[in-house]
């Protein structure tokens, strides 16, 4: 499960972050 957690973490979240800027 958690790497299962980071995997959406790194490929969702993090590219959301980096265009909402």
């Amino acid at each position: 499960m958690k790497a299962g957690i980071d995997y959406y973490h790194w490929v969702v979240v993090v590219p959301n972050e980096l265009l909402a800027t």
